[in-house]
């Protein structure tokens, strides 16, 4: 089929349902990647930027924790913790367990966006003390995904979503954890290596947000920079010039974790950075697009994927079907 025929194709495929992305629930509801070429009126840069974040993350939270908000209320403790977390875990397992608080954070920080009235202010109240119990505290780094990027990532989510309700302080505590992952040089680390793939997606999205919180404008560039560049296609661990995507190595991982990740996270802050200074670049939208439609799509049938393309997650006790 010739390009000037297929092009027309995807466009009304990705405007009309949201495209592979949207049905592999990686998108925002009611937007197609073309969308980032209609024209946004934007009265403050950054501030835009984090407003869309902010949506994004409204509809992401349901899947990274599924205690209920009143549940998580009545079970914080004067002092911040969770006692059945202090329970679960040992202290060996401090990464998972500081992570597993993290997200809690970030469950109440949506209630909390959301909010009205005295709820609102029972919620701010259980998100300061939850936080007091990270913040200012020793965060190692090269330690791994939860120190590296699940923490922070949900950490800074969280703080796009309370805003000015975060003290000075217990922003900069916040940008200073986002930072572990950040070498003195500015490369990003992951485990002791530079991160690539999507690894690299997820560090230079906390970058962002880290910029965001801090106002630097200069320090979110380069970080959006990043992410752009890591879209390829032909990055060792990537968007292949195939549109297969490769992580650990030229392992085959499309339908992954990573390959799936990288769909949801590249497109989320192409589109929070769309009609905007920093916005990606058409050729690296483009690559987006056909990698979902013509790399991702035809390995799926409803809502299943090829088992031969989705790494580690065969053994996973989870449904991916």
């Amino acid at each position: 089929m010739r390009e000037e025929n297929r092009l027309p194709n995807r466009r009304t495929f990705l405007k009309s349902t949201g495209g592979a992305i949207g049905g592999l629930g990686l998108i925002w509801p009611g937007f197609g990647l073309t969308q980032l070429l209609e024209p946004t009126a934007a009265p403050s840069e950054l501030g835009l930027i984090q407003e869309r974040l902010a949506e994004h993350y409204l509809i992401l939270i349901p899947e990274v924790n599924w205690i209920s908000t009143e549940q998580l209320l009545a079970t914080l403790d004067p002092t911040g913790h969770w006692p059945d977390l202090e329970a679960q875990f040992k202290p060996e397992h401090e990464g998972i367990k500081r992570y597993g608080h993290c997200t809690r954070i970030l469950k109440l920080a949506g209630a909390f966006h959301v909010a009205k009235g005295q709820p609102r202010s029972e919620l701010a109240s259980a998100l300061h003390r939850a936080l007091n119990v990270w913040l200012g505290k020793p965060h190692p780094p090269s330690a791994g995904w939860f120190y590296q990027i699940g923490s922070p990532l949900a950490l800074g989510q969280a703080a796009v979503l309370m805003g000015n309700e975060l003290s000075a302080t217990e922003k900069a505590q916040i940008v200073t954890i986002l930072k572990t992952c950040v070498r003195p040089d500015g490369v990003l680390d992951y485990s002791g290596s530079p991160a690539t793939g999507e690894n690299l997606m997820h560090e230079a999205t906390i970058q962002v947000l880290a910029g965001l919180l801090s106002n630097d404008a200069t320090y979110v560039a380069r970080y959006a920079k990043q992410a752009e560049r890591e879209i390829g296609p032909g990055r060792r661990e990537s968007i292949q010039v195939d549109y297969s995507f490769h992580q650990h190595g030229p392992q085959f991982y499309s339908g992954g974790l990573y390959g799936l990740g990288f769909s949801r996270d590249a497109t989320a802050l192409a589109l929070a950075l769309r009609n905007t200074s920093l916005a990606f670049a058409p050729d690296k939208i483009e690559t987006l697009t056909r990698y979902v439609l013509d790399g991702q799509q035809p390995l799926t049938r409803g809502r299943s994927l090829d088992i031969t393309t989705v790494g580690r997650m065969v053994s996973w006790p989870v449904k991916h079907g």
